[in-house]
């Protein structure tokens, strides 16, 4: 098996502006995602410290986006490896990581993990776990980790999805910023009508959202949450709750809106003409429903998610 086509194609050309308008990863969530992972502990005031004994390899690293967090910690050069298997993401990953040396910054891809047997702590899968969820990836994976290593997957995301529906008590919610937080999750609604109750509000957001998934086609995307249907029967690994949501805010010129959607695998590999048709309906919508707003100043609602996984023994 190697990766899929679509995605490696689409990033090979777009990995420039996927770097550019694609979101950061909110420390908010980050931290105590590391914490779950083992990868870092809380001390008494709250702030994490970083176990850089801890050996890390992330996954599908694109341009880089979560491996700032990754080195902002203090990981590095002899304890973070990251790979893809596009050579165009590769290219700005180490623009934007001088400091990586040429061996910590490999190509590669889930079933072919270029690393040895039981030689890291933590997988980490950021905003790609979705394109090779299957019990290979799984199997290569639990390969090269540690006896007691875990696998930790994580995603941006801006509309409620199938993604979300998960059980309450299961759940972590983690305050982004967002305004109205504590009504958005109050006591007795359940995580699919929290995200609803917090995304669909923003209209403009919401109509380009429907707008990008009605032309995805069959492309693995983690809205629809098939990925999740590996993690309940494998032999290799587990969810272990709770599942931590975060909640908050993004700030957008429409500019800015239009870019971050073309940024998409799916738009990307579309014929010039179709592209520009496709940017000329977001106008369109953008310019439908932001009267009243000010359209360098949009107030996008978002979310990140993330998982942490044991291994089965």
């Amino acid at each position: 098996m190697s990766a899929h086509s679509t995605a490696v194609n689409a990033y090979n050309v777009n990995h420039g502006a996927y770097d550019a308008y694609r979101p950061a990863y909110d420390a908010k969530i980050v931290d105590p995602f590391l914490v779950e992972l083992g990868l870092a502990s809380e001390n008494p005031e709250g702030h994490i410290v970083p176990n850089l004994n801890k050996s890390i390899l992330e996954v599908a690293v694109g341009t880089g986006k979560f491996t700032r967090n990754l080195i902002g910690h203090g990981w590095g050069h002899g304890t973070l490896k990251v790979m893809d298997p596009s050579k165009g993401m590769l290219a700005s990953c180490r623009e934007n990581f001088p400091e990586l040396g040429a061996d910590d910054i490999l190509l590669g891809d889930s079933y072919h993990l270029p690393v040895p047997d039981n030689s890291v702590d933590a997988v980490i899968i950021a905003q790609a776990f979705h394109w090779f969820a299957d019990d290979a990836s799984l199997k290569e994976i639990q390969r090269v980790l540690k006896p007691e290593g875990k696998l930790g997957c994580i995603w941006n995301f801006e509309y409620a999805n199938p993604s979300a529906e998960v059980d309450s008590t299961n759940v972590r919610y983690i305050d982004g910023g967002a305004h109205d937080f504590s009504h958005v999750t109050s006591q007795g609604t359940t995580a699919k009508q929290v995200f609803a109750n917090y995304f669909d509000p923003a209209t403009w957001s919401k109509r380009c959202c429907e707008y990008i998934y009605s032309l995805e086609g069959g492309v693995p995307q983690y809205r629809k949450g098939e990925w999740r249907a590996i993690f309940k029967d494998n032999q290799y690994f587990q969810i272990t709750p709770p599942e931590l949501f975060l909640l908050g805010t993004n700030v957008h010129s429409d500019d800015d809106v239009i870019e971050y959607w073309m940024t998409r695998s799916f738009i990307t590999k579309l014929p010039p003409d179709d592209q520009e048709q496709v940017r000329r309906h977001l106008k369109q919508i953008l310019d439908e429903t932001t009267a009243g707003l000010d359209r360098s100043h949009l107030v996008k609602p978002v979310g990140a998610h993330a998982v942490v996984c044991a291994q089965r023994t």
